[in-house]
């Protein structure tokens, strides 16, 4: 990147201070002669200035050594310049010309000092926002990789608890019909498959997970026999949006759970899930009962709180996650901008 500025900007420099000359020399060839030995000389000089700064200047954030090494190099390289060019006038008989508009040497050292420190600065410059741009990429792939950790152990929480409990439900069910357990170890299996085939992604088709549900609550019906009834509906518009890996489950778990302990009558459950607006889908579940506030301690309704942490870290500013209880039912509902995830 130095030599592509390096060049442009100098290439750049010599075609606009080109008719300066013209009219500073009045001759073609004084100005191309000019061109060639002077600016030459700069471009030179500010490679070797880079290889000062290089080496006097590695910490970038002393700004003082920095200030002070840029001042006493430009002035260095403004004198040779101002001593070179003085020369190179007296040698071409340019003396005389040059002297009726700069009128002294200082005027010369001032003018190409001044051109070694734009340079300075501007290459300083560049070297602190490609730094800060670097700082800013590695900080990101920091928080992404962070994020993608955290959405991976979330996501491991989720199957391991549904598997512990799937698990004692097979042992319970041991006596049972053959026939009964193995449609459970079916279920359990085509639900580990579906958690093992998108373990790696944090979004699937809507239509996935729920089918997905089919299994789960296969499961949830060997574990807690007919104490629940389950409605599910979903909207056709819904099903080719794309949403986060395990959304469903944790949604229904905690309404089974907490519904079986505050529930009066049967277990009555039911899955809404509808697209009100292209790219957008809510998803409502509600159960007989009462809502039941996580304890201090961090215990019950941990499901939820994953949930809840997923979607913040998925959808930051792009969906609503709320809670009613009215007329004996507790009601979850989530609300996803799909189109505005993080990928």
């Amino acid at each position: 990147m130095f030599w592509r500025f390096q060049l442009a900007g100098w290439t750049t420099y010599v075609g606009l201070s080109f008719p300066l000359k013209l009219v500073l020399f009045g001759s073609f060839l004084a100005a191309v002669l000019v061109t060639i030995f002077r600016d030459g000389l700069v471009l030179l000089l500010t490679i070797g200035m880079r290889e000062i700064y290089r080496r006097l200047c590695p910490d970038r954030t002393n700004f003082a050594r920095i200030v002070g090494v840029v001042f006493l190099t430009s002035s260095a390289a403004g004198l040779i310049l101002a001593g070179f060019s003085c020369a190179l006038y007296e040698v071409f008989g340019f003396q005389e010309e040059v002297a009726r508009i700069l009128k002294s040497g200082f005027q010369i050292f001032y003018t190409h000092g001044g051109l070694c420190l734009c340079w300075s600065l501007l290459y300083f410059g560049i070297i602190f926002m490609r730094e800060a741009d670097a700082n800013d990429l590695r900080l990101a792939r920091a928080e992404a990789g962070q994020r993608d950790a955290e959405l991976q152990f979330l996501k491991t929480q989720i199957d391991s608890h549904f598997l512990f409990n799937a698990l004692n439900t097979i042992w319970a069910d041991l006596d049972r019909s053959q026939k009964a357990l193995k449609n459970l170890v079916q279920a359990l299996a085509d639900y580990l498959r579906y958690s093992l085939a998108h373990r790696d992604e944090n979004y699937v088709p809507l239509e996935d997970e729920y089918d997905m549900v089919q299994d789960y609550l296969t499961v949830e019906k060997a574990r807690f026999r007919d104490s629940i009834d389950v409605e599910r509906q979903i909207d056709e518009a819904s099903r080719q949006l794309l949403v986060p890996v395990m959304i469903l489950q944790p949604l229904i778990e905690n309404a089974i759970k907490y519904g079986l302990e505050t529930s009066e009558t049967r277990l009555s459950v039911r899955l809404n899930i509808v697209c009100p607006e292209p790219g957008v889908v809510q998803i409502e579940i509600a159960n007989t009962g009462s809502w039941v506030e996580p304890s201090p301690n961090g215990e019950g309704g941990v499901g939820l709180e994953n949930l809840k942490r997923r979607l913040a870290l998925l959808y930051p500013a792009a969906h609503e996650f709320e809670v009613l209880a009215e007329y004996g039912w507790v009601i979850v509902r989530v609300r996803i901008e799909t189109m505005r995830a993080l990928k």
